[in-house]
């Protein structure tokens, strides 16, 4: 299987949304006289000569080597065909219909500001049925959203020489093997242990109106170029103009948790925050500070910034599945070996590139213990806070906001967790976090009563 990039809209999504249709032969590529053609699966894959890629681009970039090896990259979005059009014209559609907003889709392009909101067009769906194709089934996608309407803030789109910091810069993609040290490659591998992953992911959810943020403790291998991310250690944050869009570290706490990875024998190499009701797509202010936190960990010898930075997005209404949307990305920029950039006070320059990281999934033998700690912690200081989510709140017609946290943590969890096992610790979770809720509610009542 040929990966891609596990960030930014997929096939996946255009299916979901009715933009195009899986079908044998539907995907049209043609190079330098050459006519390929693949099919598009319902899980949103390109097969192609026994052959499975994860996006157009992989795919693309596959087949012309076949004619020009000295191919390094290439946009597939702009090269194959659904039909007798670009994938790219799909994906403006999808990016209209959902901000309200378009852009090119080529590096450190402009992002094109639309004065009114597209009216979606009224595709009419057909079924291709072949042999092959007949018993596939597209999943339906999830029931509309009728909770009630939130006041909520959106970020923008745009692109690196705007000067609102807090518009949202789309990521580009890495081509080859992570940590290859080949021409356009990730400069590092990426693992990231299913514990970590779920307690980024209750640290969002603990807030449904404003960000949170946090550290990740690790390792980092030279040798095998693999930055290991074994634990999320979440931080206090503190109060900011609009915490709803912002989000800043407690500087005491920092120090605080800086020491509990060293004392576990790890080191800082990452961190995390939440956008809650607005895509995971990072800022150009998060750049910035992902930018300097690379500088403070650059190995001149290498050239290797082994720091990644993580975004959980547990609200986004525009968002299918009842899971958390989760993005990890890095800076990509012009310093290279000898060429020594002083921290703590990046620009990003026309030679940064905002750009996702491709991220394994791997068990967590510590999960259970690591988890609940974290949990009962993170309970325990937002059901204080007049931010803290209200778990009964409904998110859609069948589910409440617990409901909905719960669904994505179960996501998470290893595949080998079935059953009983599995069902037990996501209950224990379940349980402990409503009872505290539950009790201040009860508190606040007396509280008001006496008053």
């Amino acid at each position: 299987q040929r990966r891609g990039s596990s960030r930014g809209t997929s096939l996946l999504d255009l299916i979901k949304d009715g933009c195009i249709q899986p079908g044998e032969g539907c995907l049209r590529l043609v190079y330098r006289e050459h006519k390929y053609q693949a099919d598009l699966t319902p899980q949103g894959l390109i097969l192609f000569e026994s052959e499975t890629f994860e996006s157009p681009s992989s795919w693309s970039i596959y087949v012309k080597r076949r004619t020009n090896p000295e191919k390094k990259a290439d946009d597939g979005w702009k090269s194959v065909y659904y039909k007798d059009k670009k994938l790219e014209h799909f994906k403006h559609e999808l990016l209209l219909r959902m901000y309200g907003q378009t852009r090119t889709l080529s590096a450190g392009s402009k992002i094109v500001p639309v004065k009114k909101k597209a009216k979606k067009e009224k595709v009419e769906k057909t079924v291709e049925k072949t042999e092959s194709m007949a018993d596939k089934v597209v999943e339906p996608p999830m029931p509309k959203r009728t909770r009630p309407k939130r006041e909520i803030k959106r970020k923008q789109w745009n692109t690196m020489d705007t000067g609102d910091e807090h518009s949202m810069v789309p990521m580009e993609e890495f081509y080859g093997t992570p940590g290859s040290g080949e021409e356009g490659a990730q400069p590092f591998k990426v693992e990231v242990s299913s514990g970590c992953a779920m307690v980024m992911d209750v640290h969002s959810y603990m807030s449904e109106k404003h960000e949170i943020i946090g550290l990740l403790g690790g390792y980092f291998d030279r040798d095998s170029r693999c930055v290991s991310v074994e634990e999320a250690f979440p931080v206090r944050e503190l109060t900011t103009e609009d915490d709803r869009i912002n989000v800043e570290m407690d500087p005491e706490s920092e120090v605080q948790v800086r020491e509990e990875i060293k004392t576990k024998g790890m080191v800082c190499v990452g961190w995390y925050h939440s956008h809650p009701s607005f895509p995971a797509v990072p800022s150009k202010i998060d750049l910035k500070n992902q930018l300097n936190y690379q500088r403070l960990v650059r190995d001149e010898e290498s050239s290797l910034e082994p720091f990644v930075a993580g975004i959980v997005s547990p609200y986004n209404p525009k968002t299918v599945d009842l899971k958390s949307d989760f993005a990890w990305f890095y800076v990509s920029h012009g310093y290279g070996k000898g060429k020594a950039a002083a921290p703590g006070n990046a620009e990003l320059g026309d030679d940064c590139f905002s750009m996702s990281l491709d991220v394994e999934m791997k068990g967590s033998s510590q999960i259970i213990s690591t988890c609940m700690g974290k949990v009962k912690m993170l309970t325990e200081l937002y059901t204080k806070k007049a931010s803290r989510t209200e778990w009964n709140a409904v998110w859609d017609d069948c589910h409440t906001l617990m409901d909905k946290m719960m669904y994505s943590l179960g996501k998470l969890l290893p595949e080998s967790w079935q059953g009983a096992i599995r069902d037990t610790f996501l209950n224990a979770i379940k349980t402990f976090i409503q009872g505290r809720w539950e009790q201040k509610l009860v508190q606040t009542e007396l509280e008001n009563l006496k008053k």
